[in-house]
């Protein structure tokens, strides 16, 4: 029932009405208030009723008719034997009472989202590794539940999270450290920044089949790890990661031959090579299902990395926002087993 809405303190001020054509100068004196309670009484044709219905006094109701009647220059009800008997001016703003207040109600109402009939363009901002292994999980289920909506996925960036906080990119695909030693620890995402973690992953390496080392009978260590060329994905403007550090830590290095701007450089140089790509199992195990490339566990205590989809807290209750994330965590999710 129109009783039911409730728009406390709301006084429409001048200034959001600028160069809209209605007399600003008026509705700023007015409490929409005044319009729920109009609507009452021409419903109830009674003081004593619409006080019941809008909980208030009888003599506050009383009151608000006679702004009411300030308001609109009219006495708007006159009393007969049956209650209040409206007047022609109360007839003639009926209708459109009711809609103005249909309007506002719609206003304050919780938004809605129906994917089957949303063309809204959605910018997604992933790492290149994420587009090979997570791409084919969750597009089809977008295109098929919101046939009319396009995506735009572009290369996570240096300045992605940024994007993000502007409201350039709506939704961030990347992967973080747990270990605050990492220049990309989870505790240094900013305070606005949302985030729902995918799942863990682990570092392994790559190398192409019948790699020298592959065919050496004595046991594979972090000498023979480190004896090697190694291959490096610069990502956010970054040459060294955390498993760079926690080897600087012990006084050892790789021997960085080859940095490559995406992953796909970085599995062309491993096949044709006797470079090693140190990369994580889920992109690893995409890797080896198209190349012949073998894999060996990293001879080196590292922490987990864990995959995250990012949002701005704006966002956060937007339902068309929220079906997007959900959406593809859940395709994600459930064809890739992860620790959670």
């Amino acid at each position: 029932m129109l009783a039911s809405l409730v728009i406390e303190s709301l006084v429409v001020r001048p200034f959001l009405l600028k160069g809209s054509g209605v007399n600003t100068d008026k509705l700023a004196k007015m409490d929409l208030n005044l319009l729920v309670s109009l609507q009452v009484l021409i419903e109830e044709k009674s003081v004593t009723q619409a006080a019941i219905r809008l909980h208030v006094t009888q003599s506050a109701m009383s009151k608000i008719l006679g702004r009411l009647r300030q308001v609109f220059g009219d006495p708007l009800f006159v009393r007969s034997a049956y209650g209040l008997s409206p007047t022609a001016r109360t007839a003639q703003l009926e209708t459109e009472l009711r809609t103005i207040l249909q309007g506002v109600s719609k206003l304050t109402a919780p938004p809605c989202f129906d994917p089957g009939t949303a063309n809204h363009n959605y910018r997604i901002a992933a790492i290149d590794s994420t587009n090979q292994i997570f791409l084919p999980d969750y597009l089809p289920e977008l295109i098929t539940q919101a046939p009319k909506m396009s995506l735009e996925v572009l290369n996570w960036q240096e300045d992605s999270l940024k994007r993000i906080e502007q409201g350039d990119v709506d939704l961030g695909i990347t992967a973080r450290d747990y270990d605050e030693l990492s220049f990309v620890s989870l505790q240094k995402l900013p305070k606005t920044i949302v985030q729902m973690p995918i799942g863990d992953d682990h570092l392994v390496v790559l190398m192409r089949q019948g790699h020298p080392i592959s065919g050496q009978k004595s046991a594979w260590d972090l000498q023979k790890y480190l004896s090697c060329g190694h291959i490096q994905v610069c990502c956010e403007g970054k040459n060294r990661w955390l498993l760079d550090q926690v080897l600087e830590q012990q006084g050892l290095q790789r021997n960085m031959v080859l940095r490559v701007p995406d992953f796909q450089a970085a599995l062309s140089a491993t096949c044709n090579t006797d470079l090693l790509f140190t990369t994580t199992q889920s992109f690893a195990s995409y890797a080896c299902r198209l190349h012949p490339l073998s894999v060996e566990q990293l001879p080196l205590a590292v922490g987990p990395t864990t995959f995250l989809l990012l949002w701005h807290q704006r966002h956060h209750k937007d339902p068309g926002h929220t079906w997007l994330r959900e959406t593809i965590h859940q395709e994600i999710c459930d064809n890739h087993r992860f620790d959670h």
